[in-house]
């Protein structure tokens, strides 16, 4: 009974997540269309403002969107609420930091991976131009784009619905999963790895506070800080010297991170002792919701249901297709 509930929940997902990738084909294709039309009718300050405005929506509106749509093709069976109770897992800072840390170093890991077959990034050269550009909206929008809007909707989906759904069935599949999901949503192998990590630090997060603010907070803060070295890169002349200013960053960062883990390696011997306690607390409040864990064999062969096999195959195939071009 409980393997079979779990197996229609990763159908659900998986429709969920593909019902994604078909509202942003079809909402960016229709943008498409219309850039020409708002060129041409209104002031280039205006076209701007309303295009990357009308981005940001359709990218919320993708995001979002599968939440109900989730709900509705779940008819009467379970249903996870987006939890957005303001509530942070102790010690949030040194896993903030630590998951912040450990990202940019799976970031610059993944980019030495790919670099022999990756070629010109058409995106990156778009955000560099308008970070760049000599309009202060331009930048305005960018950081809009960058460090905001993803923020928010990715996790609404990712961590809100998602992990949220998979938890009652095993932590560690659910984190893990979730994950994945999370990585391959990006379509790039450019990405695929700092976002798996950073996709399971944020799940650890959520697993931890069972609200979707502290992995909120915590992508916002890894985007923003993308967002610095963007601008780095697009104000300083000499490429090498925005380089340079770059990796003393990250590699500050990544130190930090590094030290945090550390700190929470050394006191989670503390904590196993009070988890015992924890969990009596936990037994009659709402954020006990332990269902069953299903063992972890029969969890992962589940989890790859017909449409979660969907997704990852789509998503595969467009970033194979993105690495030729």
């Amino acid at each position: 009974m409980l393997e079979n509930e779990y197996r229609s929940l990763t159908l659900r997902l998986g429709a969920a997540l593909l019902f994604m990738l078909l509202l942003l084909q079809v909402l960016m294709t229709v943008l498409g269309f219309m850039q020409p039309l708002l060129e041409a009718n209104l002031t280039e300050k205006a076209a701007d403002i309303v295009y990357w405005s009308l981005f940001d929506l359709f990218y919320m509106l993708a995001f979002m969107l599968p939440v109900p749509f989730f709900m509705l093709i779940s008819g009467k069976q379970q249903r996870a609420p987006i939890r957005f109770d303001v509530r942070f897992p102790r010690r949030f800072v040194l896993m903030a930091v630590a998951s912040i840390g450990l990202t940019l170093a799976a970031g610059r890991l993944n980019a030495l991976l790919v670099a022999p077959f990756a070629g010109a990034d058409a995106r990156t050269e778009m955000i560099l131009d308008m970070v760049g550009s000599d309009k202060g909206y331009m930048v305005v929008l960018a950081f809009v784009m960058i460090v905001i809007v993803p923020a928010f909707c990715e996790e609404f989906l990712f961590r809100g619905l998602v992990l949220d759904s998979l938890l009652p069935y095993g932590r560690a599949v659910a984190v893990i999963g979730s994950a994945l999901l999370f990585a391959a949503m990006h379509q790039s192998f450019g990405q695929f790895l700092y976002s798996a990590v950073a996709g399971i630090f944020m799940g650890l997060l959520y697993a931890e506070s069972r609200s979707i603010l502290p992995s909120t907070l915590v992508h916002l803060l890894y985007n923003l800080l993308s967002f610095v070295q963007v601008v780095l890169y697009a104000r300083i002349p000499d490429q090498t010297t925005a380089g340079r200013v770059t990796l003393c960053v990250d590699l500050t960062v990544i130190g930090a991170g590094i030290v945090c883990v550390a700190l929470l390696m050394l006191l989670s011997g503390r904590r196993r002792k009070a988890s015992k306690q924890d969990e009596r607390l936990l037994a009659g409040s709402d954020l006990s919701v332990q269902i069953g864990e299903l063992p972890r064999g029969i969890a992962v062969r589940r989890f790859l249901s017909p449409s979660v096999t969907v997704y990852f195959v789509i998503c595969l195939l467009v970033a194979m297709g993105e690495m030729i071009v």
